[in-house]
């Protein structure tokens, strides 16, 4: 009754960060990744996908702390000089709410990335970003339409995670988890009903960002114990979650960014055994589309 997407995003940030990808794919409970069509090793992680068919790859949309498909010159109120995105989060977001010379560059620029991605020669399974910049309602007004036009591609919106579940097994980050989950509740609950007016899919919850850069093995037998009980309520039919990791060999960021305790965290043999047990199926957004299913 519960299928479950285990999403690794930043895939071509690194080679580090793809063959962790790989790795948790293989060994661990991945099935679908997120692509950087400007990363740093894009370029592998095209050719690991194209050797990988079981692994679903959708778009990472990057609009902060990344380099841009357009040359500056095109887009001059949304990066610098060098072609990179703001490095704060909250500071892009304001600038791409309040000009309207950047809204029309973003229009620009998430095309770009979506031609990008399509240059590959990989078909999209899903849409997300860095940051879940994409849940800003000036992008989301131009990424709904993007992935209407690139053939209804599911988007991530309830990102708001289970706030108990994560102080359950890490307390510290009390005040940063209570502003993510007022903020992101509210984006999310939002960015759902757009979507939903779009025709387009959206797991019911994703779960991740409160324990970003942080994941455990105990944490995810957790949250499977939590989706079993939704397997045993439903009254029709199954109904689609998502957890999103950051895997890598190592540490690519101290805080929330690729780390090899994900990549742990994912190929823990108690986790596998745990999703059998509750009745928890994995599977990726291109498998589900491929069953004709809703989610």
């Amino acid at each position: 009754m519960v299928r479950l997407v285990v999403n690794a995003d930043d895939f071509g940030r690194s080679e580090s960060v793809n063959q962790a990808v790989i790795q948790a794919h293989r060994e661990g409970i991945v099935t679908s990744a997120s692509l950087m069509v400007t990363g740093k090793a894009t370029a592998q992680a095209v050719e690991l996908a194209r050797a990988n068919p079981g692994l679903g790859v959708g778009l990472h949309i990057v609009l902060t702390r990344g380099r841009a498909v357009l040359p500056p010159e095109e887009i001059p109120h949304l990066v610098d000089k060098n072609g990179n995105f703001a490095g704060r989060p909250v500071l892009a977001g304001l600038r791409y709410f309040f000009s309207r010379r950047a809204q029309r560059e973003l229009a620009k620029e998430l095309e770009a990335q979506f031609e990008a991605f399509l240059s590959t020669g990989l078909t999209p399974s899903h849409v997300d970003s860095h940051h879940h910049i994409h849940l800003h309602p000036k992008v989301l007004k131009v990424l709904l339409a993007l992935a209407q036009k690139y053939g209804g591609l599911p988007i991530r919106t309830q990102v708001a995670d289970n706030l108990f579940l994560s102080l359950r097994h890490e307390r510290r980050y009390l005040v940063r988890k209570l502003l993510w989950k007022v903020v992101y509740s509210i984006l999310g609950f939002l960015a759902a009903a757009r979507a939903r007016r779009a025709g387009l899919p959206t797991a019911r919850r994703t779960f991740g960002l409160m324990q970003s850069g942080r994941l455990t093995q105990e944490y995810l037998v957790d949250v499977v114990k939590h989706l079993a009980q939704y397997s045993a309520l439903s009254q029709r039919g199954y109904q689609v979650f998502e957890i999103y990791c950051h895997p890598s060999l190592i540490r690519e960021s101290p805080r929330f960014g690729p780390n090899p305790g994900d990549l742990a965290a994912v190929t823990s043999p108690k986790l596998s055994e745990k999703l059998g047990a509750c009745g928890v199926r994995l599977t990726n957004y291109w498998c589900l589309k491929q069953e004709d299913r809703t989610i």
